[in-house]
């Protein structure tokens, strides 16, 4: 097939892709596209995508100059793999990766980055249309209305989300394994398939949805040859699977050591708002296109590469879509099925750690679309004349971006208009220089302030310059470490407090005076001009306007061997009739002469709780995690408040903590 229906596919895709976006064109450096300033949830919107922007700069820059940290994730030091409590937007980093490193600015690469995920959605979409049909009308719509849907418009703080931009190439790439049987589409599906594990786990499953009733029909069409095409096959399940236990494989090791990393529920679509007007509607032109694309199937299958696609894509389609909602209602009966997902939640394991399974409606709307460009084949294609056929193809290209961008008809078919802003993102360009200058090693930012995700979302933006890991820390889950990191980092300057940190591996101390009063401040500074401070542990390196950066290092050796903790000291619980939790608080304390450490690497450890009656008797023993103190300077403790299963009877009890020889807490 000739590549200048691709060419100009490509060039209307492109312009359109940059005239969307032009609100930071102006000042692609320092501009981000997000909701206007009188939006109830603007703020909260753009303190998201600050911390977005720094989860894709630092991959990015880890995709080009350390591969080996791409898996890494910067937020949240030192808790391993940070990214496991949010997401990994690996696939967004990946595209960020050149123009980081041709400009080293994560503002201007995040832009190019929004412009890249719709341009190759579009691409994509028209990539797998154009050789089912044979129709360059029904793919250049389709493009369209696939890569400028209004979920991503709408939405270009959480590009990741909705990162189904490379599953239209699977799709093609599946069938076109099961028509050929070449090692060629077997490399491209594994290719595509491994970007798609770089996107969110909710494209991951939606489209694992579309590809595997897709597969399953297929194998069926094509089960006399399935000797041929089952090795080729089997090395895509190999490749796919390997880069999901890379990927995905430390997002379960996070929730089977870290108990904060456990969901319960999750936020479900309603199915009544995929009607017009409501905020997941697909749009009423897609919904009749399709409806005439799945009218026109029932005719008859039409001739394509491995077949007609659309009764698997409609199957996939209607799995994804009731896996999104938390109950299907059937028409025209008052009944209502539970979604697939709910009952697969208590058998499947970890997926209750699914945040929101409305996310899986992607998956619903590419069938959408695929449908639509038969229904946009079967309009075109009655028309005996080109210039019949092209008015036709201009007026559904109108109606598209009539219906997605003007305000008044987006409000009648999706309930609220496409309003986006360009804000001024970026730091001021002195505070630029010094950071990317004078920081080096892991960052603390003083005061941390835990729990303000406004200031963690600031830290991190900072974070996208100077490129070294940080303490700050903005995710789905709460880092469980924060709290420790931050008592430590409110006792700075304190002697004590700078060596521990220092030997948790921080190499910088940021002090930003604007959120301190002036009190503070002095005390601050005081602090670090006390004859304790003598020796250069804090160093001042540079500063710019209300911000200071110190260089941490520490001055005395410090040790890892968890014999220099005390054992936690028996604790005295009473238990009531009923009781079904006790919550116990258990202190560990440093008594030798070095500051503590905890040993790589950073997890709870397993342990017993020992119930003892008032003779001694051991009633009770239930195993339990606990997490040593991170680092603890000589004579300090810390301690560890663990909620236990009490015994069934009433009464005082003494209660130990007791570890396994092999790793001792003292």
């Amino acid at each position: 097939m000739s590549r200048s229906p691709y060419l100009l596919a490509g060039l209307f895709y492109l312009v359109l892709a940059v005239c969307v976006m032009d609100g930071v064109w102006r000042s692609p450096r320092e501009l981000l596209i997000g909701l206007p300033e009188d939006r109830p949830i603007a703020k909260l919107g753009r303190m998201d995508q600050k911390m977005v922007l720094a989860t894709v700069a630092s991959g990015a820059r880890a995709a080009t100059s350390a591969p080996a940290r791409l898996l890494a994730g910067d937020q949240c030091y030192p808790f391993p793999r940070s990214y496991t409590l949010g997401e990994h937007m690996i696939g967004n980093a990946l595209l960020a990766a050149l123009p980081m490193r041709l400009s080293g600015d994560p503002i201007l690469s995040y832009n190019l980055v929004l412009v890249a995920t719709l341009w190759i959605a579009a691409m994509s979409m028209f990539a797998l249309i154009l050789p089912f049909t044979g129709s360059l009308p029904a793919a250049l719509v389709a493009g369209l209305v696939f890569g400028f849907a209004r979920y991503r418009l709408m939405d270009p703080v959480h590009p990741y989300v909705h990162g189904d931009l490379w599953t239209p190439l699977a799709l093609l790439s599946l069938y076109r394994l099961f028509d050929r049987a070449d090692a060629r589409s077997a490399l491209a599906l594994a290719l595509f398939g491994s970007l798609i594990l770089g996107e969110s786990v909710y494209v991951v499953l939606s489209s694992a949805l579309l590809l595997g009733v897709c597969g399953v029909w297929l194998a069926v069409q094509h089960r006399r040859r399935l000797a041929a095409i089952a090795p080729k096959l089997l090395l895509c399940l190999v490749v796919a699977g390997v880069v999901a236990w890379l990927v995905l494989g430390p997002y379960l090791e996070t929730t089977r050591a870290w108990d904060a990393a456990k969901r319960r529920g999750g936020m479900f679509a309603t199915a009544g708002g995929f009607l017009p007007g409501y905020e997941f509607s697909p749009g009423t032109l897609l919904s009749m296109l399709a409806a005439v694309g799945l009218a026109d199937r029932l005719r008859g299958a039409r001739p394509g590469p491995a077949g007609d696609p659309r009764v698997a894509i409609a199957i996939g389609g209607a799995l994804a879509f009731s896996c999104s909602v938390f109950a299907v209602p059937i028409p025209l009966l008052d009944v209502k099925l539970p979604s697939p997902f709910v009952l697969l939640k208590g058998v499947v394991p970890y997926l209750d750690v699914i945040r929101a399974p409305s996310g899986l409606r992607f998956g619903f709307y590419l069938s959408l679309v695929v449908l639509a460009a038969y229904g946009v084949l079967l309009v075109t294609e009655r028309l005996r004349s080109a210039r019949a056929r092209n008015a036709v193809v201009l007026a559904l290209i109108a109606a598209f971006l009539v219906e997605t961008l003007v305000p008044s008809i987006a409000t009648k078919s999706f309930g609220s208009p496409i309003r986006q802003q360009a804000y001024l993102a970026a730091p001021p360009r002195e505070w630029i220089d010094l950071l990317r200058t004078r920081v080096e090693g892991p960052v603390l930012d003083y005061p941390l302030l835990v729990g303000n995700i406004s200031g963690q979302s600031r830290y991190l933006l900072d974070a996208a310059y100077h490129g070294q890991p940080t303490a700050a820390c903005y995710n789905s889950i709460a880092s469980p470490l924060q709290p420790e990191i931050g008592d430590l980092a409110t006792a700075l300057p304190a002697p004590e407090a700078a060596e521990a940190l220092a030997h948790l591996g921080f190499g910088a101390v940021v002090l930003h005076r604007e959120h301190l009063p002036p009190d503070m401040i002095a005390a601050f500074e005081a602090g670090l001009d006390s004859t304790e401070n003598a020796g250069g542990r804090m160093e001042q390196v540079g500063e710019s306007g209300e911000h200071v950066v110190y260089r941490l290092r520490p001055l005395a050796e410090a040790s890892s061997s968890t014999e220099r903790l005390a054992p936690p000291r028996p604790v005295a619980a009473t238990v009531g009739e009923g009781e079904r939790e006790a919550k116990l608080d258990f202190a560990f304390e440093n008594r030798g002469p070095l500051t503590f450490v905890h040993p790589e690497p950073i997890a709870p450890r397993s342990a017993s709780a020992e119930w003892r009656d008032a003779a001694g008797v051991l009633v009770l023993e239930t195993p339990v995690r606990v997490l040593l103190p991170l680092a603890l300077a000589p004579g300090k403790s810390r301690i560890r408040t663990l909620a236990l299963p009490p015994p069934s009877a009433a009464g005082t009890y003494s209660v130990t903590l007791a570890f396994p020889p092999e790793q001792p807490a003292g």
